[in-house]
């Protein structure tokens, strides 16, 4: 009998201990990395952290780790052929506890949740957006002109809808409006696959964007065509994603680019050396046409203080991109 009494006794032990600990887990909340008493009866802040908790350490949707490789098509013009650029993950680290990736380029990025971050200590919070895979209608973002400052754009996102893809899987594809991209802004119908980055050009269009200073377009890289990791891959066309061939076009660029100047500007710009059969288009970077036509020694207004994109091209078809400012 005194064995059953003090079994029973150390069960309503355990269980007074256990229920004074889940109300003090419960009558606390996390602020960072710090344990902060809280008045009990403030419930709905306890179910804030405990969510904030779990949307945290949620199942991820990037597919970052190291070995991920990206294949996106390159056309070149000098020699006239159609390869391919590969974008691989070469490194890891960790930022604030934010898992971070090196790639083969030299960029690096950071996720947080489904976050996509570069590091950048000009910018309000040191980070630049480039995605958000959870974004409903658009993806701010700041980046550093560095004749300007901060400037701060969107990304508008027009729709989402899950697609087949050339190897027969279903994926999520996230339609944008416009993208980070000089020469693709209006061509193509941009997308952002979800887990892997944009459907053209590289997985981050918008990383150091406004550094981006133009150059001659001898080689574009276009649309994505792989995507692998170490548990999945995915083929966005119906041929090797390593395919080369050569073009029969005999196009070839100019010598030299066409002179813009004065840039950046206070009002308009010129193009030296430049003839009536050029003809361009000067637009915002998100993609809306400002004025288009052929060029006159009159020069091209830039309407007001800011970054555009002017494209030129000759009566060769020769292409070229550059990016403007008005202060």
């Amino acid at each position: 009998m005194k064995r059953y009494l003090f079994i029973i006794s150390i069960l309503l032990i355990c269980t007074s201990s256990y229920a004074q600990s889940y109300r003090e887990l419960i009558d606390h909340k996390f602020d960072n990395k710090h344990l902060v008493k809280e008045n009990p009866s403030n419930r709905d802040s306890v179910t804030f952290v405990l969510d904030h908790m779990y949307n945290k350490h949620s199942i991820s949707k990037h597919k970052f780790e190291l070995g991920a490789k990206w294949t996106y098509e390159k056309t070149c013009i000098i020699p006239n052929s159609v390869s391919f650029q590969v974008y691989e993950i070469v490194d890891t680290l960790s930022v604030n506890e934010n898992p971070c990736y090196i790639f083969n380029t030299g960029d690096t990025v950071c996720t947080e949740g489904n976050k996509v971050f570069a590091i950048d200590h000009r910018l309000t919070n040191g980070m630049q957006l480039l995605n958000d895979y959870d974004a409903e209608t658009e993806i701010p973002f700041e980046c550093f002109e560095p004749s300007i400052g901060i400037t701060n754009y969107n990304i508008t996102i027009d729709s989402s809808v899950t697609e087949t893809i050339a190897d027969g899987q279903l994926i999520k594809a996230i339609y944008v409006d416009t993208f980070c991209a000089y020469g693709w802004i209006g061509n193509l119908k941009t997308k952002i696959y979800e887990g892997i980055g944009s459907s053209i050009i590289r997985p981050f269009p918008c990383l150091d964007f406004c550094n981006d200073i133009a150059t001659p377009v001898t080689c574009e890289t276009g649309k994505l065509r792989c995507f692998e990791n170490s548990t999945e891959s995915f083929k966005f066309v119906d041929y090797a994603c390593d395919s080369i061939w050569m073009t029969s076009s005999t196009k070839e660029i100019p010598d030299e680019a066409y002179v813009i100047y004065p840039n950046p500007t206070n009002e308009s710009i010129y193009i030296k050396n430049g003839a009536q059969n050029i003809w361009f288009s000067l637009m915002t970077i998100q993609g809306q046409t400002i004025e288009e036509g052929y060029y006159n020694f009159n020069g091209i207004a830039l309407p007001y203080q800011g970054v555009f994109v002017l494209t030129t091209i000759d009566n060769k078809k020769n292409k070229w991109t550059h990016k403007v400012i008005r202060h």
